[in-house]
Order: C-alpha cells, then structure tokens, then sequence
C-alpha cells in the first residue's frame, strides 16, 4: 500500500520562537546544499538507519525540490529466502541495509511566505519524515545553529473538506476475511497470499455522500463499524469535479495526521517491482498537491 502524507514545514527561531520568513533565509539553497552533500550513503549509527538523494529535481520557476529519498536500516542478521521456491537465497549481515526508496516534494509560494508544503511517501508503515527531518536538522544547526525546521502535519478531515460533497457509489473491504471458517479451509489448499488478496465490494444506494460517512451519528458511519472487523481497511474511490481519490472510511476523521492512499486500481501510476514509477507517481502527486496549494497560497 502507497501513501502520501503532507505537512506544512517551516524554520523557527531557536530564541525566539519565531518562525521566519522561508525566502529571506534561502530555504531552498539550504535544501539543495544538504541534498547535494547527501547523494551517496550516509549511516546514522544511532538509529541503524542508512539513507541517500537519488534523481533529485530543482524546478525554480515552481520552487520545487522533488526526488527520491532511499532509505533503510541496518544493524541486524537475516535470512533471505525466495518466495516461489522457499529456498534461502543469501545471508544478510548486520552491514548490508535493506534499502527502499520513497519519494518527497516540498514547494514554497513566489511571495514572502514562513511556511511551505511538503509530502512523504510512505509504503504499508515505513515512512521518511522522521528521518529527514533529524538528518536536516543536523545539517542545518551545522550551518545556522538558532535555526530548527519543523513539520506540521496537515488533518485527515482538512485533507478532504473539498471532498464532503462527492458520492459514494460503493464500499470496499480490503484482505476481506469475513467468511473466516471458508478462508481457513481455502488456506489449507492453496496459497495464504492470494486468500490475502481477497477484496469484497458492497454497492451502495444512490445519494450517499462521503460527509455522512464521517458523522459519528449517522447511518453511514455505523455501516463502516460494522464492516471494519471483516478486513484490513473499509475504504472507496469518489469522484468530484473531474477528480477521483481513494478515501478510508474507517480512519479518524480527527486525527492530526493524513495518508492519502494510491488507489491499486490507479492506472495513471505504473507500479514496477513494487514501488512506483517516477515520472507517473510525481504526477499523480503533483494533482493532489495543487489541492492544497490553492488553500495555502490562495491567489492576490
């Protein structure tokens, strides 16, 4: 499962608690320099984490910093084995890191401005921010030692308050296991992973719309309590204005924090070896980003 999570970043004064305006410091040369030094392996042997920029992008004229961040952890011994052939492969030794790679963007208005908006890919549960975020703090006190970025993490219900209005057609549980006596005799004759795979789709009446199913009162809301245990997620995709987005019925619509899913059935985004391809994830990044953009910076 691919998700994006976006935040507003910021520098504030250590002293002062201020936060500064992002331009007057340069922000985006301090970005650059940091991932400029950062292009090849560097450990963090605190955390067992290891982590490099690949194929980063400057686009100046939309103040953009775009690319790859990989990632991964060391520190530990394991088996790799190969799926199909349930042979062990190779050992993994406490020096070789599991890396993976996730995408990022942070952009910034053309007007003065003390906060900018940035993403972090994530896969299943394994994310970037935290990691970049410490790393660049480092560098950053480094080089201005009052300095300190922060990350505030846009709302789940802010995410989709542009959404409320759009119809829900239909329901989905994912890894569905509803039918748990029938799945358990399925496992005992085939593979776990395609049982795994099952997704159970319920269509709905006409009218519903995706605020209903975020009002704890609601008829909506306790369909989705009813179908959360029999599947990993309760979920649908809607569409508003031209525009479709994969929404999570089941998830806290006050959390502080926001996954915005890459819907699986999303053929506008390649999926090569399990992870996106570049070019097409960034654009379907870029068409939720400009969502938020005009909220942020709103046009003078």
């Amino acid at each position: 499962m691919h998700s994006i999570s976006p935040y507003l970043v910021g520098i504030r004064n250590k002293n002062t608690r201020d936060n500064l305006e992002l331009h007057n410091i340069n922000f985006l040369s301090l970005l650059k320099n940091f991932i400029q030094i950062k292009n090849s392996l560097s450990c963090d042997n605190r955390a067992n984490q290891a982590y490099f920029f690949e194929n980063t992008n400057y686009d100046q004229s939309k103040r953009k910093v775009y690319g790859w961040f990989k990632a991964g952890s060391y520190g530990t011994s394991t088996d790799i084995h190969d799926i199909h052939t349930r042979n062990k492969e190779f050992d993994k030794t406490p020096n070789h890191a599991d890396i993976a790679k996730y995408y990022f963007q942070l952009c910034l208005s053309s007007n003065p401005c003390n906060e900018g908006l940035c993403v972090f890919h994530k896969y299943s549960v394994n994310g970037i921010k935290t990691l970049f975020q410490a790393e660049f703090n480092k560098y950053l006190e480094s080089q201005q030692p009052q300095l300190v970025m922060f990350l505030t993490p846009i709302s789940y219900r802010k995410s989709f308050d542009k959404w409320k209005d759009a119809q829900v057609k239909d329901l989905r549980i994912t890894k569905f296991s509803g039918f748990s006596d029938a799945v358990d005799r399925m496992r005992n004759l085939g593979h776990d992973e395609k049982i795994a795979s099952c997704e159970l789709k319920i269509k709905l009446k006409e009218g519903l719309t995706l605020s209903g199913f975020f009002n704890g009162s609601s008829e909506e809301k306790r369909l989705i309590e009813i179908c959360t245990p029999f599947g990993e997620q309760v979920k649908t995709v809607v569409e508003h204005h031209g525009k479709k987005r994969t929404i999570n019925l089941d998830y806290n619509a006050d959390s502080q924090f926001c996954n915005i899913e890459l819907d699986e059935d999303d053929s506008t985004v390649t999926i090569e070896d399990g992870f996106p391809e570049f070019n097409s994830f960034h654009k379907w990044v870029n068409s939720i980003l400009d969502e938020y953009l005009e909220d942020l910076y709103p046009p003078r």
